[in-house]
């Protein structure tokens, strides 16, 4: 099977590392980072200790949900979930609940690098999946409310909500304004 993807001449790869650290040094108010067992926690705790982190140890899975629970008890405080892939798809059933309830406040980041990292590098079933390139289209388009994703180069972006309800890729929401 032949990978769709298409490389503009100025491209860039996105890296895990990278990302969370642009998100922590981009928080100025009270917003709750909750990273996800793994990696994402290790690069959370790296990208600079806060208070307002919850560090995952030992439950795969559970960072989204715990996430939302905090987005619905708080909801003037933005919340992000910092999910990798493989422990995503331990809890999939949670982002049926995202989309039901729909919180406007929790931003769900997703990792994907096609494997579960953290018991042995294991492949996860969407790891030979073809990564398809941002469409211009799906940018401009509305969404209805609830969480929206998209595949971009090695990960997939989501938010849960947006103030826009478009489709907004994490590398123009983080560097926007920069």
């Amino acid at each position: 099977m032949a990978e769709i993807l298409t490389t503009a001449h100025n491209a860039k790869r996105m890296y895990r590392f990278d990302l969370t650290q642009r998100l922590v040094a981009r928080l100025t108010k009270n917003e709750a980072v909750v990273g996800g067992i793994g990696h994402t926690n290790f690069d959370l705790w790296s990208a600079g200790h806060r208070a307002q982190n919850f560090y995952m140890l030992g439950s795969m899975g559970l960072a989204i949900p715990i996430a939302l629970g905090v987005a619905l008890a708080q909801p003037d405080r933005k919340v992000f979930a910092l999910e990798g892939d493989g422990s995503l798809l331990m809890q999939l059933g949670c982002l049926a609940t995202v989309a039901t309830l729909a919180p406007k406040n929790l931003t769900i980041l997703v990792m994907d690098n096609g494997v579960y990292q953290i018991t042995g590098g294991q492949g996860t079933p969407a790891a030979g999946a073809p990564t398809m390139p941002p469409s211009p289209a799906a940018a401009a388009c509305p969404m209805p409310a609830g969480p929206r994703m998209r595949r971009i180069s090695s990960g997939w972006c989501s938010s849960a909500s947006r103030p826009t309800g478009r489709i907004s890729s994490a590398s123009s929401w983080m560097t926007r304004g920069r």
